[in-house]
């Protein structure tokens, strides 16, 4: 993943930033917001991990920023603090961060953070992939996925985000189909009823 390192101590910063390229990321480390922000703007990435307190803007502020942008993939926000309390947190959460750290950084616990954020990450990708149109056939409503192949409503809800269907029947579709149904099946029963009834009359047995 693409990885924004800010942070303005700079033995923090090379070691977090070794740490972060031996697990195999591409890390841009950078020791302030405005710096960040820059960074930001000329490519994405996929994760920030900020310190909260910088020169000039706070991490909590790059934050803010980066929430509110129009456009864009989301990115995933960590804030590293000393911090504690209700307070602190509720600021944190408010302005948009994702998740946090204590100092001084556990590496152990950084790498198992990361994994966490992988994962929601990609589920914010695939609910962005469901929110764009589909490509569904007119006819049998199968929807073709990204190998080119057709499937079934079902089972690209499945695939994509695990989702499993317990099949219903809405009003318009009730009326449109199954109240025809039913009354055909009331004529064909009254059909083989008067028939019945026709053959018993000329044979003279009771119906």
């Amino acid at each position: 993943m693409n990885i924004l390192l800010v942070e303005d101590d700079p033995v923090n910063l090379a070691l977090c930033e070794a740490f972060l390229n031996g697990l195999g990321h591409s890390v841009l480390a950078v020791d302030d917001a405005e710096k960040a922000w820059l960074s930001l703007s000329a490519q994405k990435f996929q994760i920030i991990i900020s310190d909260w307190i910088l020169p000039g803007q706070s991490g909590i502020d790059l934050c803010k920023r980066v929430r509110q942008r129009k456009s864009g993939e989301y990115s995933f926000f960590m804030t590293v603090t000393s911090y504690q309390g209700r307070d602190k947190l509720n600021e944190a959460m408010d302005a948009g961060v994702d998740d946090f750290l204590t100092k001084p950084i556990d590496l152990d616990t950084l790498a198992v953070r990361l994994r966490v954020a992988s994962r929601i990450l990609d589920f914010h990708r695939q609910i962005g992939i469901l929110q764009d149109l589909l490509p569904i056939c007119m006819y049998c409503k199968k929807i073709r996925n990204d190998q080119a192949y057709w499937e079934t409503v079902e089972n690209y809800f499945s695939a994509h985000v695990g989702a499993d269907f317990t099949h219903s029947l809405c009003p318009d579709c009730y009326t449109r189909h199954i109240l025809p149904e039913l009354g055909a099946l009331r004529k064909e029963n009254e059909a083989t009823r008067q028939g019945i009834a026709g053959t018993a009359g000329e044979t003279g047995e009771p119906a």
